[in-house]
């Protein structure tokens, strides 16, 4: 398999990652205009979740 376990190990990441409220926090911060940030910080929360539970899904990895 050329990706050998590399998928299943990023799918057991997204699990292990998720947070109490069901989102995954994200790994990058502006360094400035902390309110704006804020807004911005909650919005890309939703577009992780999003793409991460399609993705998720699409593996078979959740259990609905």
């Amino acid at each position: 398999m050329k990706f050998g376990t590399l998928i299943d190990d990023n799918l057991d990441f997204y699990i292990e990652q998720i947070s109490n409220e069901g989102t995954w926090d994200i790994s990058w911060s502006w360094g400035q205009f902390d309110n704006e940030f804020q807004i911005a910080r909650n919005h890309w929360k939703g577009i992780l979740a999003v793409k991460r539970y399609k993705i998720l899904h699409s593996f078979g990895r959740l259990d609905v």
